[in-house]
């Protein structure tokens, strides 16, 4: 199939996460080629069966405390990208995920507690099919 890939990023300013499972929102769009990318409920929807590279770029700013945050398959953690943050920082986060047609992606935060504040014109959310 065609190559597929989607780059997109948060909206400008001090972007304040609070605790819970909340996926987070890249409603501006810098690339798309063939993604399936839903701005009301920020995922991505697999087009086709392969392998996807998921990349997140993002800035944590001073407010942030104990986060977690991972890549959700059909709204599960993928358990393996899982990454804590707490403090000031880049926080870069890569992982290949195998998925089937119709598989939703998504980043979010996994916290039962904690803040994460972000630099939101500094992060960014990108995915591609590469097999």
């Amino acid at each position: 199939p065609q190559q597929t890939g989607r780059r997109g990023a948060m909206a400008p300013g001090v972007q304040t996460i609070t605790t819970g499972t909340t996926p987070l929102a890249f409603p501006s769009v810098k690339f798309d080629r063939g993604i399936d990318w839903s701005i009301t409920n920020h995922e991505f929807t697999a087009p086709a069966d392969g392998l996807y590279i998921v990349a997140a770029n993002l800035q944590a700013l001073a407010g942030t405390s104990a986060a977690k945050l991972g890549f959700a398959i059909n709204g599960t953690m993928d358990t393996v990208s899982i990454k804590e943050v707490s403090g000031i920082g880049v926080v870069c986060m890569t992982q290949i995920l195998s998925l089937t047609t119709g598989n939703t992606v998504d980043l979010r935060t996994d916290s039962p507690h904690g803040t994460l504040q972000l630099q939101g014109d500094h992060c960014s959310l990108s995915i591609a099919m590469i097999a």
